[in-house]
């Protein structure tokens, strides 16, 4: 536990974290992004279906959507934006809406800041754990994500929470740590879909650390032999190291257990994180095709060109639990394929310069 002095410093660190942040919502107008965002989430909250821009997960949409459902506010009809802007200018308070959507995300600076802090201090100690909260609330990116309503500062807490879980997890693979691990997981996906690539990665990255730091997997001791009387001491000590070997292969039986109970463990917090995913898209289940409306067919994104006409009768007949994040996925896949519109020094490029 650590001392009230910690204690005190890490409160001030995150104090003039958030309040810095916050400081800054009603200066900055909103980004050409938030409208969407903000109208994502305020539909799934009133039940809409979930077919606003599905190419980012619900999370932290639907909790930049929470106050403004609270306040009673009304969307419009019409095109997206501007029925998202009638929600920023709902009875003309345009900065007191647009501050009230953007004040949850500084819930997700916070839990970044606490996960990066407590997996410092699991290794370092507490002051090294309040330097690494006050490296985290010094970085600009974090700070000026957290100041607006987007996908990128939920996703970057989650990441740092599911990284700590992950590591927990490995310290003793509990079932209970298991069906944390699983949650985190799957609120992680749901909060961007860069998590669905970087989280598996740097999950391996750990593993690799542990083991260069000498880690193995576990190998159960064998038990003691039990005292004999008298003189027999000395025989005992030779009779055991003749029986050595049968208890080493014993024990290797052992640990090829507890690694199979391990993989079993990670599959269940795998099928836990699919259930949180399913779950935050209300359990939907239905074809691609109706679900997202995607007039291409989402599923070739994800086949060659020669399996095209397979994967548009899939997305028209087989129905599949939470279509519209497939359909996201393959929706940010072809993104990245095609590229996006940049500019730099008098020159446009759709794939960029680095």
């Amino acid at each position: 536990m650590p001392s009230r002095r910690i204690l005190f410093a890490y409160a001030v660190v995150a104090l003039i974290a958030l309040d810095r942040v916050a400081a800054t919502h009603r200066v900055f107008s909103e980004v050409l992004d938030e409208p969407i965002h903000v109208l994502a989430g305020y539909e799934w909250l009133k039940g809409i279906p979930y077919t606003m821009d599905p190419s980012h997960p619900p999370l932290g949409r639907i909790v930049a959507g929470i106050p403004l459902v609270m306040a009673g506010e009304q969307a419009s009809e019409g095109d997206p934006v501007p029925r998202g802007n009638s929600l920023l200018y709902w009875h003309d308070h345009y900065e007191h809406n647009l501050a009230n959507a953007r004040r949850p995300m500084l819930l997700f600076l916070l839990i970044g800041m606490i996960a990066t802090a407590a997996w410092t201090a699991h290794y370092f100690g507490h002051v090294a754990g309040v330097l690494a909260m006050a490296m985290y609330a010094s970085l600009p990116p974090l700070l000026g994500h957290a100041g607006i309503v987007t996908t990128d500062s939920p996703v970057a807490a989650l990441m740092a929470v599911a990284l700590l879980t992950f590591d927990w997890w490995l310290d003793a693979s509990t079932w209970k740590r298991t069906i944390v691990l699983g949650i985190v997981i799957g609120l992680g996906a749901l909060t961007k879909y860069s998590f669905v690539v970087f989280f598996p990665v740097s999950a391996v990255v750990i593993v690799l650390a542990r083991w260069l730091w000498g880690e193995r997997p576990p190998h159960p001791p064998s038990a003691p032999s039990p005292p004999l009387r008298g003189g027999e001491g000395r025989t005992d000590n030779l009779s055991s190291t003749t029986l050595r070997p049968a208890k080493r292969g014993e024990g290797a039986r052992r640990a090829d257990e507890g690694r199979f109970g391990k993989y079993a463990q990670f599959a269940l917090s795998l099928l836990v994180a699919f259930l949180v995913v399913w779950g935050g898209y209300k359990f939907e289940f239905d074809t691609l095709a109706h679900a997202s409306h995607y007039p291409y067919g989402i599923s070739t994104v994800f086949v060659p060109k020669s399996m095209a006409e397979k994967a548009l009768w899939f997305d028209a007949h087989v129905k599949v639990p939470a279509p519209l994040f497939i359909t996201g996925l393959g929706m940010v896949t072809e993104h990245n394929r095609r590229g996006h519109p940049s500019f730099l020094l008098g020159e446009y490029r759709d794939m960029g310069w680095w």
